[in-house]
């Protein structure tokens, strides 16, 4: 079906983040140019009302917008943007200029400075929106001191940004929303979109590879470890779905469960096998397929892995002691469930 708001953000990305700027941008170069590309294609306000100068689209009309983002693995919050600039719209709250990320996990104290961990997005982004003593904050994220994780992961998503108690006094307050919730299922519809890509180029890999005379794709065994991929990444990109359908701005938690741990559980196998095909040649960083195992991994990291929310299904399972399990899933979990825990 076709969509022209993605339809025009894949041509935009297709031009302006080919695989060799993402790596550029990752070793850091400044990303100002590809935000204000982003920008003054009316992208970051895709979601924010019509009556506010926004597009008004809804999560599930932005959902592919945000897989796309995941295929070309953008090394900018713009899912994250997107949400953000749509709520403080909503809220009549001053909309900040640039790029917003979530924290994907809440702050702590240390003596006079505020501490947080894994912050998608953290190196390109103009603003973080934390938690802070249970108070959602835009922090900014120039007066950040930053620490690098120690595991390697790109655009500072594993290490910690502090910023000064002065620095939190007189950052804006923001009307409280599900931030977990919201930023899992972001992130689940930017694995699926990018769980999509490193599929298709292991299939081309697997067709265009020859041994022993035959291409890969020849080989019973190479065919069964791509018939799993191809069955993740669909399980994957209708969990999604899940998560992002209906008419509304931010996901139900309960559908953003099933979407964040599905991705999760895809994401791993998706990986493994795509790298186990490939051979040696897909660990290079000449090779573009680590560019999305290694955000698919980041991303699984993010908001919470699969045991998280799987928890978090089964304990809204066991408080619902009169229903089945099908009911369950009818009430909560399905496109058209209302319910929520």
């Amino acid at each position: 079906m076709d969509d022209p708001f993605d339809d025009a953000l894949v041509r935009l990305l297709g031009d302006r983040c080919p695989s060799a700027r993402v790596r550029e941008i990752e070793d850091g170069d400044s990303a100002a140019d590809l935000w204000r590309s982003l920008e003054e294609g009316g992208f970051a306000d895709a979601m924010v009302a019509e009556e506010a100068g926004g597009s008004g689209l809804d999560l599930a009309a932005a959902s592919r917008m945000m897989a796309s983002c995941g295929v070309h693995v953008l090394p900018l919050p713009l899912p994250f943007t997107m949400l953000a600039r749509a709520w403080l719209a909503q809220c009549g709250e001053p909309v900040p200029p640039g790029p917003v990320t979530f924290a994907a996990v809440p702050s702590r104290r240390q003596e006079d400075r505020i501490l947080v961990q894994r912050v998608p997005f953290a190196a390109t982004a103009a603003w973080v929106l934390a938690e802070v003593d249970d108070v959602l904050r835009l922090l900014p994220a120039a007066e950040a001191q930053a620490e690098p994780g120690a595991d390697g992961a790109a655009l500072g998503n594993a290490g910690w940004r502090c910023w000064s108690s002065a620095t939190l006094e007189r950052s804006p307050v923001v009307p409280r929303f599900d931030w977990r919730s919201a930023g899992a299922c972001v992130t689940a519809a930017m694995m699926a979109g990018a769980m999509n890509r490193v599929l298709s180029d292991t299939l081309r890999h697997a067709n265009e590879r020859s041994q022993f005379g035959r291409t890969l794709g020849k080989f019973q065994a190479i065919q069964h470890q791509l018939s799993v991929m191809a069955e993740q990444v669909s399980a994957a990109m209708a969990a999604a779905a899940l998560g992002c359908a209906g008419a509304r701005l931010f996901p139900g938690h309960l559908q953003a469960a099933v979407a964040k741990s599905r991705a999760c559980e895809a994401a791993v196998i998706v990986a493994t096998s795509a790298h186990a095909l490939h051979g040696a040649i897909g660990i290079t960083a000449e090779f573009d397929l680590q560019l999305r195992t290694r955000r698919l991994h980041e991303w699984r990291m993010a908001f919470g892995t699969e045991s998280y929310w799987h928890g978090r299904l089964g304990a809204a399972l066991l408080e619902r002691r009169d229903a089945t399990v099908l009911d369950f899933v009818r009430e909560n979990v399905s496109p058209t469930g209302t319910a929520d825990a």
